[in-house]
């Protein structure tokens, strides 16, 4: 009666369900015999064919993806709502087109689907599966299926582990090529990768935007307005692609080999770092300096955890370090609100670890250091004597041309393989004396006794009115024309005192102190507090703030400091005083 009960009749629907494993399959014939296959079975069986199909292209049976991410999770869910009519037949044309999933979960998918109100028919069997064959030979033939599909599946994927793991090896060890799939700005040419100099150019241009202080949106404006044509997947440049971009070491020249970790009760299988990275896998574009200063510049740091803020831009970002923790750098962080900011510079490493935390008032800080920077003469940040290295840079990439010219006619004459290898040998070199040279000639377009001029009417312009555009050029001039900025952050009761000593790339040091008494409650009366700074004393001497010897002697000043007799405003050359009211 069951087998009576089953039979399909004009009236029955059939839905169809195609599915393949790899995208390329979609410029193969798997899709259209799919079709057919179904097409054919719904005459032999007088099936009507729905309207609606469901299909899965590039999506594996093997992984579960074809149900998360896939038609056939949407088919479940219809069928859990009963969307479909009763005696529906969803047509396969086998049982792996289902799926190839651990035998039990196959099982229970097919099960489910069942129990939902549909039929399975199956081409390649000429027959349609109902709940009342579980326990027939049928639900054997249909066990042994699921058995066999998901070995054959498990096998391909311990030789294809296998296979990358070895491609892997052979990466680190003899500096083989694991993929042909590179960079944008590489290409494979005869088995090598080689820079694409006009999409290295855009690279560069990008990181040097981002290491002038310049954020993500900034610099997709200026792509937009520069028209430079954008390369990746997408047909324009985005804010995930740029910032992608920042914080690839690819552009150092370093591969990260990754591998799927172990499926996660979800079904799902992410992606993680299968060792350390492979250096000098690809060719470098961008040297180490250019790439942190970028980062810091963009304020793209990965991992970096305690307070952060955006809206507010942090004049020595890149600069600041902590004397008291090596290694240790200063953050600018808000402890208040975007309309009520309290802005502090906060040590990095005193987030989550066992170093000491010490912060100060970040607006104090700048207005000080602004005002001691604005009296340092250009012959100290200027180097004491110009060096040739641009007419040094120009001559030895125009000799690597003038090779490749040569090398290229030689070979219109006739094929060498010695020649070609040659060939190759200076145009790998060619992008790196190329970006060499464009860093001297900015270098000798920017000198640093401009940069510092331009710095000083910044400085001035800043004080008068807070402009964003002149704070990221102010910003960028800081960091052409200084090494770093060390700071040493000393409390004695409510006063904060900031030894700061600032490295001019020049060789030259300056040595500050800046003093905050901020305004305070004595008793019932509010007093107004006050700043000072000056350049230290012992400025001519050799200081280095990270030194136990220095830092104890600038405790012992904290200490010993007494307030002078001084009320209001002072203004001079080395010594600044500013009453903060209450």
């Amino acid at each position: 009666m069951s087998n009576i009960a089953a039979r399909p009749t004009l009236s029955d629907l059939a839905v169809s369900y195609t599915r393949f494993s790899h995208s390329g399959q979609a410029d193969g014939d798997s899709e259209r015999r799919q079709w057919a296959a179904f097409v054919d079975f719904c005459q032999r069986h007088t099936l009507r064919p729905a309207k609606q199909s469901f299909i899965d292209r590039g999506l594996s049976g093997y992984s579960g993806k074809h149900r998360r991410k896939g038609d056939l999770g949407r088919l479940e869910e219809l069928a859990k709502r009963h969307t479909f009519p009763r005696a529906a037949v969803l047509v396969v044309e086998a049982w792996d087109r289902l799926g190839r999933l651990r035998p039990d979960k196959q099982i229970e998918l097919i099960s489910g689907l069942l129990r939902a109100g549909l039929r399975i028919g199956v081409c390649r069997l000429n027959d349609i599966f109902t709940e009342t064959d579980f326990g027939t030979p049928k639900f054997t033939v249909l066990s042994v299926f699921c058995q066999l599909a998901y070995e054959e599946s498990q096998q391909k994927s311990e030789r294809l582990t296998k296979s990358w793991q070895n491609r892997k090896e052979c990466a680190r060890t003899h500096g083989e090529p694991v993929t042909t799939a590179l960079p944008g700005w590489l290409q494979m040419v005869n088995g090598e990768m080689i820079p694409i100099p006009e999409r290295v150019a855009v690279v560069k241009r990008i990181f040097k935007l981002a290491g002038s202080g310049y954020g993500i949106k900034k610099i997709l404006h200026v792509l937009a307005e520069e028209r430079i044509p954008p390369f990746g997947k997408a047909h324009h440049w985005s804010s995930t692609y740029v910032r992608k971009l920042l914080t690839s070491r690819q552009v150092l020249g370093e591969f990260q080999p990754e591998r799927f970790e172990e499926e996660q009760p979800d079904g799902t299988r992410k992606k993680v770092k299968d060792g350390p990275p492979i250096p000098n896998y690809y060719p470098a574009i961008i040297t180490e300096d250019e790439f942190n200063l970028a980062c810091q510049g963009a304020g793209e740091r990965k991992g970096r955890s305690g307070p952060r803020q955006r809206k507010f831009i942090n004049l020595f970002q890149g600069l600041l370090r902590n004397a008291w923790t090596a290694g240790d750098t200063m953050l600018l962080a808000n402890k208040g609100t975007t309309r009520q900011p309290r802005l502090y510079l906060i040590n990095d490493a005193g987030h989550n670890s066992g170093h000491k935390q010490v912060r100060f008032s970040y607006p104090i800080f700048e207005r000080a250091i602004l005002k001691l920077l604005r009296e340092v003469p250009v012959s100290v940040v200027a180097p004491t004597a110009p060096t040739p290295l641009l007419h040094i840079l120009q001559a030895r990439h125009d000799a690597i041309v003038a090779d490749i010219e040569a090398l290229t006619a030689d070979l219109r004459k006739g094929y060498s393989a010695s020649i070609t290898a040659v060939l190759r040998e200076k145009e790998l070199q060619l992008p790196e004396a190329k970006a060499q040279r464009e860093q001297a000639q900015f270098e000798e377009a920017h000198p640093s006794s401009q940069t510092w001029k331009e710095a000083g009417d910044l400085m001035a312009a800043i004080e008068k009115s807070p402009d964003e555009e002149a704070r990221l050029r102010l910003r960028a001039a800081f960091r052409r024309a200084i090494e770093s900025i060390t700071v040493l952050v000393l409390r004695r009761g409510i006063d904060s005192c900031c030894f700061v000593h600032v490295r001019f790339k020049s060789g030259i040091s300056r040595i500050y102190i800046v003093w905050l008494r901020p305004p305070h409650r004595a008793g019932k009366t509010v007093r107004a507090g006050f700043w000072w700074a000056a350049s230290a004393p012992f400025e001519t001497l050799d200081v280095d703030l990270n030194s136990q010897h220095d830092q104890q002697f600038a405790q012992r000043f904290v200490a010993n400091w007494q307030e002078p007799e001084i009320t209001g405003e002072v203004v001079s050359q080395h010594f600044i005083r500013e009453t903060i009211p209450a």
